[in-house]
């Protein structure tokens, strides 16, 4: 029997984090043969939370033996990292290699990194890569939860995360995980 593949009616499509990830999938045979496009990816993550973010893991290149912080920040740099705006309308901004030493970040970022499992890591990288399409040019804003550790998943793709505040222009806004 033939395999039938995906492929992407148009470049928006084709990329797409999902994309590449059953490109990658096909080629080192880390997913099912069903996984064949987004939609069954989607499935497959719903179905097999834990199978299908284990995949996500190495196609985002994480290993358990780095320890959390140093998984979601593999990017090393002066490029921003987190912007923290309080309500007071302080805006403070870090870089990555601020926020991986752990300078004077916000206690609730710290507190969400401390508290951050391999397990949380792994679904971390699959919600922002097969799900949010995350990319490393993204600005995230995020207005939900205080403390919550999705907004800092983006941090594996190097995207910035800018927490609360008023709407930033050109960042993706959110509430809630997707």
């Amino acid at each position: 029997m033939t395999a039938r593949f995906w492929r992407p009616a148009d470049e928006a499509a084709a990329t797409t984090t999902a994309a590449m990830f059953i490109e990658w999938a096909r080629a080192t045979r880390s997913a099912p043969a069903e996984q064949q496009d987004p939609d069954s990816v989607r499935s497959w993550l719903a179905r097999d939370p834990a199978g299908c973010a284990a995949a996500a893991a190495r196609f985002a290149g994480l290993h358990p033996a780095r320890g959390i912080c140093c998984n979601l920040l593999r990017h090393r740099g002066s490029r921003v990292a987190l912007i923290a705006n309080a309500d007071s309308g302080e805006r403070r901004a870090w870089s990555r290699d601020a926020v991986r030493d752990g300078r004077t970040v916000p206690a609730v970022v710290s507190a969400a990194i401390a508290r951050m499992s391999w397990d949380d890591l792994t679904w971390l990288a699959a919600s922002h890569l097969l799900v949010a399409d995350t990319r490393p040019d993204d600005r995230l804003q995020w207005n939900g939860q205080a403390g919550a550790i999705w907004p800092f998943g983006a941090w594996i793709v190097g995207a910035t995360v800018i927490l609360g505040g008023a709407a930033e222009p050109g960042a993706r806004g959110f509430t809630a995980v997707p």
